[in-house]
């Protein structure tokens, strides 16, 4: 793949940075010198090759352009994706006793609002994917949603669950970092009814800590909203097959891990909650 910018009339030397995500970590090169020629002329673009590409994959890409002084401006977020299927990262955490794991992407898709698409970062290789419309929030999960996931499991009777979803904002932005999910026979501890398909009660899912707290590509959140909250646990009303419902409450969210956890992640997050990289294997 070849990027091609123009540097502006005082560039004579460039720092490239490429990655797979928007928050760039070190440049791919500093102080790239194309050529003296073409310092300054408009009409010939500066240009650099960069090879090792993976299949399937989006990359970000931008340009810092100095003088021979150093003075330095940086140019506008690129982004182009690779042709193929990503290969999946290896997994690398390990599930304690009676964990539930599951890929979003193995989940039936209803409606248009979410989708599979191919990410060398995603458990599997890929993540489940609901676009950024700019769409306004939704306040309360509708009982007869037009696009969800759903996702089926088996879960152990009066055994307190707490669940974590690995999410990915688009654009690292707090407005596209959030989601409803319900279960089909989710009780409370006192087996009450709560978290329904087929009703306006769901655990809301945010992905941010706090307000302000930032993000960070990927990470690991509950359903409690605010520092040091724990949420209440989840359980089942009876032992064996389930359904997990997600829909949207602010599009631009993506997922690829799933976990409801007895015991080993009651008290622990099953990874960070920012630029995590922890692949749990598929159940």
């Amino acid at each position: 793949m070849t990027l091609k910018w123009e540097g502006g009339y005082y560039a004579f030397k460039y720092d490239i940075y490429l990655s797979t995500t928007p928050t760039f970590g070190a440049p791919i090169i500093t102080a790239y010198m194309p050529s003296f020629a073409t310092a300054g002329v408009t009409a010939t673009k500066e240009s650099y090759a960069v090879t090792g590409l993976l299949p399937g994959t989006t990359y970000y890409w931008k340009v810092v352009s100095k003088t021979m002084a150093n003075l330095s401006k940086t140019g506008p977020t690129w982004e182009f994706s690779t042709t193929g299927t990503a290969p999946p990262p290896l997994t690398t955490g390990t599930l304690g006793s009676g964990d539930i794991l599951l890929y979003a992407t193995d989940g039936r898709i209803t409606g248009t609002a979410w989708r599979r698409v191919s990410d060398a970062t995603a458990a599997g290789g890929q993540r489940l994917w609901n676009p950024n419309q700019d769409a306004a929030k939704i306040i309360t999960a509708p009982a007869s949603p037009s696009s969800y996931v759903e996702l089926t499991f088996n879960a152990v009777a009066g055994q307190p669950y707490r669940l974590w979803i690995r999410g990915r904002a688009e654009n690292d932005f707090y407005a596209n970092d959030s989601a409803f999910v319900q279960f089909s026979g989710a009780v409370n501890a006192s087996g009450g009814a709560i978290y329904r398909i087929g009703t306006t009660s769901a655990a809301g899912y945010n992905l941010e800590n706090c307000s302000g707290c930032g993000l960070a590509v990927w990470g690991w959140q509950d359903t409690a909203w605010g520092l040091n909250i724990l949420p209440p646990p989840i359980y089942f009303a009876t032992t064996g097959p389930q359904t997990m419902r997600i829909q949207q409450r602010e599009d631009g969210l993506s997922i690829d891990q799933i976990l409801l956890s007895p015991s080993t992640f009651r008290q622990t997050a099953p990874g960070p909650l920012k630029n995590d990289t922890t692949i749990y294997p598929r159940q």
